[in-house]
């Protein structure tokens, strides 16, 4: 593809996210699959393009400020704009950018008017001072949020959080090691190393690709899963032979981790709201060999028949998701007060029905890939109060995480800038 082509397939995926409630990565990934026909090479430029953008979208938008652009973020020019705010702050001069939009066959239609009268004011407000909450992408009202969790530092985890992210697998100890792996990617040219914390865990090194045929995955002897991730399952501390529930299980990353765990013994229950995700979880277990997980809708009649009976129950909760905007900038740009505020809600709830399947010395664990205090500390410090029969533990001391690193007063708590990780939070509490 020629550079006008790629840039165009870049106008279309911005304004496809911008009226899409699909996550960004979905609606990419599908415009892929419809046209084959484009390179690799070309595909890598494009998504990358498009998450830059996505990832720098309030700074774009405030470079078009005070230039009169009324044009409504569902209007297909909204996406030219911001496009052409992003070849600006690329360096890109106007004589490219009129070569870019010349209006050829698969080309981004010539500039109209009004978007050439605005690229002197763009180059303009390159030299104006940003607020610092454009300054560094985040939403002003989040500012707030993150200067609660970070303090002072705040601006350097957000522009942490607004970077690409890595690839990690996690080895399927069901079928091989870590070591196994990692020689399987060396005869394939794909450089890798062990991640930090994560006892198997693999890090792809630079801009490596790894695709979904590739061996280590199609295979189930590996599975793409941040080590942040990786973590929360190992401080389940399940062991085979246990009753365990992941009540939360989505597709399963976290389920399938624990399973390896607990070594196909004993019961794994997924459970979750959407019967679309347990299905995807079920093809997962199929492919990594897992056996000992039944899967269910979640439901009081059969919550109420089991209290008591787990003794580990996952509370991987709905959240934020605001530790994972490396890997899905487009949710920083969804997320509002009032959604907060649902999210905060729902989990205490979850909390509250899900610590009826502990046992006497079961354990409950609570996690989220948010930073946001509000959905972390201080929903455990709610919760605790209003159920003084469970305290909390160390979430590092049992298995061997004891690490100011990644372990704080008890919570595992980790970041991309501190740990090189998504960033996630999570409590062990047990009974007293």
């Amino acid at each position: 593809m020629h550079q006008a082509s790629s840039i165009q397939a870049v106008i279309d995926l911005i304004h496809d996210v911008e009226i899409s409630t699909l996550p960004a990565d979905n609606i990419i990934a599908d415009y892929f699959r419809r046209r084959r026909y484009i390179g690799s090479s070309d595909r890598k430029f494009i998504s990358e393009t498009v998450y830059a953008i996505i990832r720098n979208k309030l700074s774009l938008q405030w470079l078009l400020s005070n230039a009169s652009v009324a044009h409504a973020s569902a209007d297909a020019r909204f996406a030219r704009l911001l496009v052409i705010a992003w070849l600006i702050d690329s360096n890109h001069n106007e004589q490219n950018i009129k070569e870019i939009f010349c209006s050829d066959r698969y080309s981004p239609e010539r500039l109209s008017d009004f978007e050439t009268s605005i690229i002197p004011k763009i180059k303009e407000n390159l030299t104006r001072v940003k607020p610092e909450n454009v300054k560094h992408n985040v939403p002003e009202w989040l500012a707030p949020e993150l200067e609660e969790s970070f303090g002072n530092s705040w601006q350097n985890h957000a522009d942490a959080l607004n970077k690409p992210a890595q690839v990690d697998l996690r080895t399927n100890t069901l079928k091989a090691t870590r070591e196994q792996i990692l020689f399987s990617l060396a005869q394939e040219g794909i450089k890798a190393d062990v991640t930090k914390y994560s006892p198997w865990g693999i890090r792809i090194s630079g801009n490596a690709r790894l695709s979904p045929r590739n061996s280590v995955l199609s295979e189930g002897l590996a599975e793409v899963q941040d080590e942040g991730s990786q973590l929360v399952s190992l401080i389940t501390n399940a062991k085979p032979g246990q009753t365990v529930v992941d009540f939360c299980a989505g597709a399963g990353g976290k389920t399938l981790a624990i399973a390896a765990m607990m070594e196909n013994k004993g019961s794994l229950y997924a459970l979750d709201v959407s019967q679309n995700k347990l299905d995807e979880a079920k093809r997962r277990f199929r492919r990594a060999g897992v056996s000992n997980v039944r899967t269910m809708i979640s439901n009081a009649k059969w919550i109420k028949r089991h209290e008591g009976f787990a003794d580990v129950v996952l509370v991987d909760a709905p959240c934020s998701g605001s530790g994972t905007w490396r890997r899905n900038p487009d949710m920083k740009w969804r997320l509002s007060e009032k959604e907060l505020l649902r999210l905060i809600k729902l989990q205490s709830e979850i909390l509250n029905t899900a610590k009826c399947l502990v046992s006497k010395n079961g354990n409950l664990v609570y996690a989220t890939c948010s930073v946001f205090r509000e959905e972390n500390d201080a929903q455990i410090k709610s919760f605790l109060e209003a159920n003084t029969d469970l305290i909390l533990l160390d979430a590092g001391c049992k298995v061997l995480l004891c690490t100011d690193e990644i372990i704080d007063n008890g919570f595992l708590r980790i970041s991309p800038l501190l740990n090189g990780t998504d960033g996630f939070f999570a409590a062990v509490l047990g009974r007293k």
